[in-house]
């Protein structure tokens, strides 16, 4: 009923003349002169290639902030 799709709907892209998606961001360039994708895939495949002891030390602060929420929500319940 309500979730039926019309099939002669056609979609709008607001804003885009020619119907295709902004991809200028991909051209941001990023710290050392790099495009912002690749800056992005690079460090992607950094913290993929982390061992768990490279990946505790470069992320305390947010493991720290994960226990002392998980205990809130423990304590609450």
């Amino acid at each position: 009923m309500g979730s039926e799709k019309n099939q002669n709907e056609t979609v709008e892209f607001v804003g885009e003349d020619n119907g295709n998606f902004d991809r200028s961001w991909r051209e941001e360039k990023w710290h050392s002169d790099k495009p912002l994708a690749t800056a992005a895939e690079d460090t992607a495949n950094d913290e993929k290639n982390m061992t768990t002891m490279e990946a505790i030390k470069a992320s305390k602060k947010a493991i720290f902030w994960s226990l002392v929420i998980s205990t809130c929500v423990i304590m609450e319940g």
